[in-house]
């Protein structure tokens, strides 16, 4: 399960499934000899002041994956067009897939880092959840063990979203921006 960076980011918005689509076929069209040994996954949740996008690559028959959590801060007042947060922390995870795959010894902490990555602020961190085995997991389990956090806090994951509370309309624009850019490719 994707864990926001800032502890007060409690309601998300999941990104939109073409999107995650969209970024996969880009790593798999940039990293072909990765992707004939292995699959791309992309998850990401918008929150109401961070994105985090998770891209993780899994060889074939591995249960360990090279997998990255790239965080951002959502400034809306800023000149960034939400787009571009987006297409900024797929470039990052790109450098660092493409990092990690020249060099095995290369490695991102565990721990949330900061990275000044084109003159953007964006944080990082590595992780060693296999996906797949978390999704079997979750499904064996069910809806109910997903419902609380670790601290008993009930995961609501889009309602206030949704409902318009938290400024909502921030996170509707950038889920705008990402279907019209979605229609715009096809």
């Amino acid at each position: 399960m994707i864990k926001p960076r800032q502890k007060a980011s409690k309601a998300w918005t999941d990104l939109p499934e073409d999107f995650k689509l969209q970024v996969v076929n880009l790593f798999k069209s940039h990293f072909k000899a990765q992707s004939k040994l292995g699959n791309f996954k992309v998850l990401g949740r918008i929150y109401k002041n961070e994105v985090v996008l998770r891209c993780t690559y899994l060889v074939h028959g591995s249960i360990q994956p090279v997998q990255f959590d790239l965080s951002t801060d959502i400034k809306m007042d800023s000149k960034s067009k939400p787009l571009q947060i987006f297409e900024l922390l797929v470039d990052c995870a790109a450098n660092l897939f493409q990092s990690s795959f020249d060099d095995e010894s290369f490695g991102v902490p565990a721990i949330w880092t900061e990275i000044d990555f084109d003159g953007t602020l964006i944080y990082a961190k590595s992780e060693s959840i296999n996906p797949e085995l978390e999704d079997e997991a979750n499904k064996l389990l069910g809806e109910d063990f997903l419902s609380e956090d670790l601290d008993g806090e009930p995961l609501n994951p889009t309602s206030d979203l949704i409902k318009g509370d938290l400024e909502s309309e921030d996170i509707e624009t950038i889920a705008d921006i990402l279907n019209n850019n979605k229609k715009q490719t096809h």
